[in-house]
Parts: structure tokens; C-alpha cells; sequence
């Protein structure tokens, strides 16, 4: 039978057409998965190295704020401290720990607690201004005037919002004036 020979050679060529076009089909898309791949490996290199340098930023940030000369404290928005810098701490005469969490008014001198909180409040609304003064009772007994030195109004919390201020103690500098003025 020619023609089923015929047939047959015809079927065994459709055959190897078949195979051969599956074989591209499946080397097209191995092509493309390895693009695909190479792309992804690109982009987890590129986001490895942003990670290293927000890292890098991060690491330098808090450098910069807990060594920093003047005393920056983070308040919620009852005035508990929710971070402070090794400044802070130092200023407070108390150990950077045991003050997170705490009430900041109970270092503000009793006849200026009110001035203080309602200093706060302007801070989370974002009315403030700087260089208003307030004297604190420190642990130890002792009583030093500060200054605000900057202020920030932080909107990331969910808690009705928080302030960052940076304190400057001018307890030498109102003595040295007031010795001035008596002279």
C-alpha cells in the first residue's frame, strides 16, 4: 500500500514538525525564564545595596542624634517619653532606659507643669516656637533652666500624634546675666 507508506511518511514527518516546533516553544520560553531570572538577580542586587545603604543611613542617623550635644526627647502625646538621647538621659541625671516610658512633666518644675503641657500640645499640632525656657527639678533635687532648641511634629503615630524637642541647658548662661545685671 503506497499510500498508507505515504501516510506513515507523512504522519512520521508531521511528527518531527510537532517536536521540533514543541522543542522551539520550549526553548522561547527557557529563554525567557532565564531573562526573567537575570532581571530578578539584578534587582535583589540592586535592592541589597539599598538595604546597605539605608543601613548605612540608619547607622549614621543615630550616630548623629545619640551623640549629639544637645538633649533630644520624643513625647507621645500624654507627654511620656517615648525615646531620648544620650543627652537626654545625661541632662535628667538617669539612666536612658528607665526613662522611656515615663512622664516627662515630673522633671518640669510644679509652677511650670501647665506651661509645659500646653507647650506639648502646641508641639503636636504643629504650632510651636523655639527658645521657650523651663526650669526642671532633677532627681538629685537640683533645679536647671532649659531651653527649647528645636522642635519637630511627628504625624507617623496612630496616637494622636508625638513631638520631638532638643533641650539646651542655659542654667550658666541666666546666672552669668543676672550676675551682669547685679553688676
Amino acid at each position: 500500500n503506497l499510500s498508507e507508506t505515504r501516510l506513515q511518511k507523512e504522519i512520521e514527518s508531521l511528527k518531527v514538525k510537532i517536536e521540533a516546533a514543541g522543542e522551539t516553544v520550549f526553548m522561547r520560553m527557557l529563554h525567557e525564564l532565564q531573562v526573567y531570572q537575570m532581571e530578578l538577580e539584578l534587582q535583589n542586587r540592586e535592592l541589597r545595596e539599598a538595604q546597605l545603604e539605608l543601613e548605612q543611613t540608619r547607622d549614621r542617623y543615630a550616630d548623629i542624634y545619640d551623640f549629639s550635644p544637645l538633649a533630644y526627647f520624643t513625647f507621645d502625646s500624654h507627654g511620656l517619653i517615648d525615646e531620648l538621647n544620650l543627652a537626654g538621659a545625661s541632662l535628667l541625671g538617669k539612666d536612658r532606659l528607665s526613662l522611656v516610658g515615663t512622664s516627662f512633666v515630673n522633671f518640669i518644675a510644679r509652677q511650670e507643669r501647665g506651661n509645659f503641657l500646653s507647650y506639648l500640645r502646641d508641639c503636636i499640632s504643629g504650632v510651636v516656637k523655639d527658645g521657650v525656657e523651663f526650669e526642671l527639678e532633677l532627681p538629685d533635687g537640683k533645679f536647671i533652666k532649659v531651653q527649647t532648641a528645636r522642635v519637630a511634629t511627628l504625624f507617623s503615630r496612630g496616637n494622636g500624634g508625638s513631638c520631638r524637642m532638643a533641650f539646651i541647658e542655659v542654667t550658666e548662661h541666666r546666672i552669668a546675666e543676672l550676675k551682669l545685671r547685679l553688676t
